[in-house]
């Protein structure tokens, strides 16, 4: 097939390059949301060849199940890991409540080039299907950033993050705790504060060994694409609660914290070492905090002045 257009795009430092291999509407759809991030020059860490094409998981039957990703809220994806099939690795990626893939990711052995087909079967409503075609497609070059970023100190975060006064903040959570709100009170309560990213921002240790947040094209249901970075000042673990209370997490607390709320496929043992080292860097240089709270100002204040104070006192 044919290419039909090819974009250059860096993502907390990862250059990378997306052709346009014939027809893809999710992709004109979701474009703008990459442009944000254009780069021009250099070599490519990798490519992602994005198409329209039918999905039929029978074509698989074939491969072995090598992982498969079974969510434990019913409302996530899905994600399968199946054996190669002319040299490229199969990643199947499936939505609840829909029996056919809604795309699929053929990946080279050595991620380096990416082949996205996001399923455009017809039969379902106009718009119903668009939506979860530009969140297959979103979804399928995650993961493809997510695996050609494995061997470096590089983590996707499934987080919200603001930045204040320089500073990043992440608040992880299952979903449903309230990530989103939580952003969304200190935007209202605390001056000099903006969204950085509010689904999954990048998280990246530098040459100098500081853990930076950087902007990402994969912000969820909110519209918030942006190519600035910051150093990370705190993470913090939110949870429901009747009232309003926090406390600094241990260094194995934090660890599990940040483990469950990192995106990682240990396909092998190098790649499970290099997060574990990312995630044990993180750890040591960024105070990580639990907060039990409620959806109101009071719990953004608390939070915001407990992690001021623990900082100007380390």
């Amino acid at each position: 097939m044919s290419i039909k257009q090819q974009y250059n795009y860096r993502v907390a430092g990862h250059l990378f390059g997306v052709t346009e291999a014939g027809e893809c509407a999710a992709w004109r759809r979701l474009k703008p949301h990459y442009d944000v991030f254009a780069a021009a020059g250099g070599e490519a860490q990798f490519w992602l060849s994005v198409e329209d094409g039918v999905v039929d998981a029978g074509q698989f039957s074939a491969l072995p199940v090598i992982y498969d990703q079974v969510p434990a809220d019913p409302a996530m994806t899905r994600i399968s890991i199946l054996g190669e099939t002319s040299g490229s690795q199969v990643f199947v990626v499936r939505y609840p409540q829909r029996r056919r893939p809604c795309g699929v990711v053929f990946a080279c052995s050595g991620l380096t080039r990416f082949r996205i087909v996001v399923d455009t079967t017809e039969g379902e409503d106009a718009r119903r299907a668009a939506l979860m075609q530009d969140s297959a497609l979103s979804t399928c070059a995650l993961l493809c950033f997510m695996l050609a970023t494995t061997s470096s100190p590089t983590l996707t975060m499934h987080s919200s993050c603001v930045v204040k006064q320089g500073r990043a903040y992440l608040f992880l959570g299952k979903s449903g705790t309230g990530k989103s709100t939580h952003s969304a009170l200190w935007l209202k309560n605390l001056a000099d504060t903006f969204l950085l990213n509010d689904d999954h921002p990048i998280v990246r240790i530098d040459t100098a060994g500081k853990v930076i947040a950087y902007g990402s094209p994969w912000s969820g249901k909110t519209d918030c694409y942006k190519n600035l970075e910051a150093e990370i000042g705190a993470i913090v673990r939110l949870k429901q609660a009747p009232r309003n209370t926090i406390r600094r997490l241990s260094p194995l607390e934090s660890y599990v914290e940040l483990k469950t709320s990192s995106s990682g496929l240990g396909l092998h043992r190098e790649m499970a070492d290099e997060r574990h080292k990312v995630l044990e860097q993180v750890v040591k240089c960024v105070p990580c905090f639990e907060l039990e709270c409620l959806p109101d100002d009071a719990a953004a204040l608390l939070c915001h002045d407990t992690i001021a104070n623990k900082i100007r006192n380390l």
